[in-house]
């Protein structure tokens, strides 16, 4: 990670700029998806988990992370190319 340095900090300084900042910290007692993990989500009318909504983020998270995945492998590749040239 360091070795992109320059790059995470040209990245935040443009999201800065563009108004979005860090996503916010959630507290583990708080997140929904971890209550709905270890099963603490209320079954009764008072749930205010959407179960459906819950999986298509967590299936959207899941593809979010295989293309990072990609580019970062992608990112290695090529820094390990020039390195040879």
């Amino acid at each position: 990670m360091s070795g992109v340095k320059d790059e995470r900090v040209a990245a935040s300084n443009f999201y800065k700029e563009i108004g979005v900042d860090a996503a916010p910290v959630v507290s583990a007692n708080k997140s929904p998806m971890l209550a709905y993990v270890t099963g603490t989500v209320s079954t009764t009318a008072e749930s205010t988990v959407d179960k459906a909504a819950l999986i298509d983020d967590v299936r959207q998270a899941l593809y979010a992370s295989k293309i990072c995945s990609y580019a970062q492998g992608m990112a290695i590749i090529k820094a390990k190319s020039l390195e040879q040239d």
